[in-house]
């Protein structure tokens, strides 16, 4: 069976039983020291709009939210340690 889980990876490694998959993709935060921002975006169709899409209509780009977090663990070996064994 295929599936997908979307959480904190610790958290949905704990719902999986042992040895009954191929493959584990878990994606820990890389530990930059910066701070790391992710706009989230909306596409509205206007003629006069700042990009081109599918089949060369014109979209405005509109801002609707943002999300910020400082990508840096005091100790962020002991943070992927417990995901990695669980894994």
């Amino acid at each position: 069976m295929d599936r997908v889980i979307f959480g904190d990876n610790l958290d949905a490694l704990g719902t999986i039983d042992d040895a009954s998959v191929q493959l584990i993709y878990i994606d820990p935060p890389f530990n930059t020291g910066t701070v790391q921002r992710r706009e989230s975006l909306r596409m509205v169709r206007d003629v006069d709009g700042d990009r081109t899409g599918f089949g060369q209509e014109r979209y405005r780009t509109e801002r609707i939210g943002e999300h910020m977090y400082r990508d840096e663990f005091d100790d962020y070996l002991g943070f992927l340690e417990p995901r990695l064994v669980e894994a």
